[in-house]
């Protein structure tokens, strides 16, 4: 039956993680596959086992929008494993908005939807709700995603791989309620998610592997394992010598050239079991004060709007391996602390994938006074910093899109990036229009 006129909200809990996969079989390769598609909630999409997409771009859901990649070049004669991680968040978010009564109560949050070529959104997937990442975390702060605490030995890491068993995973369902005839409930009205889909209307964000300009320092831990994850990377004691007897962990301080924003990441070889925990932040305290060692700097929380605690914990299965945090987040200083590492224990690698709106860089300004030419370098540096999926206030503490500062930020993207940015403002006013209240705010 067809749910409106205040229906209660079906609630089946925040936080939820899922992986999709398909298996597609291709006599030959098509010469384009653009394929659409969205989730109500965020996605990364996998064909197999290259990422292609990830998104969707933040909207109302009222007006879902869709992204389209031609998967075309990842595909293969044979076997091919189409597959998708969808983070449901259950609660709005400073750039997700939950869907309200509608489809809500008959389905509940989430939904996935493809459409391709070579594939669609049919009975054929598997799915299964992944309890590799803790569904139990608190938010990073008021707004943003919960914090990311994710358990590699509970993560099927063979999932993309054409011969890999799903068969005790979940069948999926077609999320369609009502229809019939006229003498039907509602006269055969039906209840489908995403009602009225169109494209994200920008193009897909630009991505670069970063390492940072410099190891500030390496120190020994004194692990606490009673401190919440919000509390623990920050408040455990640090000594100077990482063979201090008391010592059952490791830290160490990177600093990037400058602020960036993007999805912290690392390689590495383990034995199994060991906790890798990467807190970051735009700035540490008295970075800016004369006098400033960057030998005692430290990573501190400053909550504002919460917990604003930016970290991320992995725990590590045996063997090589990969790890990078579902959501980005705002980058100039990394701590990354391991506890529990067990020999042959190496990182290969350690940084963060950048990521912005793809700016042209066409503005630029000269003059004699070398402030004056730093300080236009560096407010257009600060708005690249601060477009993605849309205009934000701020790249960390909560990365909404204001209409106030959105205001300014599109004036200014004219002068720094040209036309280049057009697409993101031609998103943002129906961004506004969509989010419009009935009674004109």
């Amino acid at each position: 039956m067809a749910h409106f006129m205040g229906a209660l909200r079906r609630d089946d809990g925040k936080n939820r993680w899922f992986l999709f996969r398909r298996v597609v079989h291709l006599d030959s390769v098509p010469a384009e596959a653009p394929t659409r598609i969205t989730v109500d909630g965020r996605y990364q999409l996998f064909v197999n086992e290259a990422r292609v997409a990830r998104g969707p771009v933040r909207c109302s859901p009222l007006d879902q929008k869709y992204d389209e990649v031609d998967i075309a070049p990842h595909l293969r004669r044979g076997a091919n494993v189409i597959g998708a991680i969808i983070h449901v968040f259950g609660q709005d978010k400073s750039w997700y908005e939950a869907v309200q009564g509608l489809w809500q109560p008959s389905f509940g949050d989430g939904a996935f939807w493809l459409d391709s070529p070579v594939v669609s959104t049919d009975l054929d997937w598997r799915c299964i709700q992944c309890d590799a990442w803790d569904q139990t975390t608190p938010e990073a702060n008021h707004g943003l995603p919960n914090i990311e605490n994710f358990d590699a030995q509970r993560f099927p890491s063979d999932w993309l791989a054409p011969n890999f068993n799903d068969s005790g995973w979940d069948k999926v369902h077609i999320l369609e309620t009502g229809g019939g005839g006229p003498e039907a409930p509602f006269g055969g009205l039906k209840t489908t998610p995403f009602p009225h889909l169109l494209p994200s209307g920008i193009p897909p964000l630009a991505e670069e592997f970063v390492a940072p300009e410099t190891l500030i320092w390496k120190k020994g831990v004194i692990c606490q394992p009673n401190l919440p994850i919000t509390k623990r990377a920050y408040e455990e004691e640090l000594t100077g010598d990482p063979a201090d007897p008391r010592a059952n962990g490791i830290a160490m301080l990177f600093r990037f050239d400058r602020l960036q924003t993007g999805y912290p990441c690392f390689e590495l070889s383990a034995a199994g079991g060991e906790e890798i925990e990467i807190a970051v932040s735009e700035q540490v305290p008295g970075e800016w004060e004369d006098g400033f060692d960057p030998a005692t700097a430290r990573i501190t929380r400053k909550p504002m709007l919460g917990n604003d605690a930016h970290v991320c914990r992995y725990i590590a299965r045996p063997g090589k391996q990969r790890f990078e945090r579902f959501s980005w987040a705002a980058v100039r200083w990394m701590q990354v602390t391991v506890r529990g590492a067990k020999p042959n224990f190496a990182f290969d690698k350690i940084g963060l994938v950048q990521t912005h709106y793809p700016v042209t860089e066409v503005g630029s300004f000269s003059s004699s006074d070398p402030l004056l030419n730093q300080l236009w370098s560096t407010g257009a540096y600060t708005l690249k910093l601060c477009m993605h999926d849309g205009w934000e206030d701020c790249p960390s503490r909560e990365q909404r899109q204001w209409l106030g500062d959105a205001t300014v930020e599109q004036l200014v993207g004219q002068v720094a990036f040209g036309p280049s940015v057009n697409a993101l403002n031609a998103k943002y006013l129906k961004d506004a229009a969509a989010s419009q209240r009935p009674d004109g705010l």
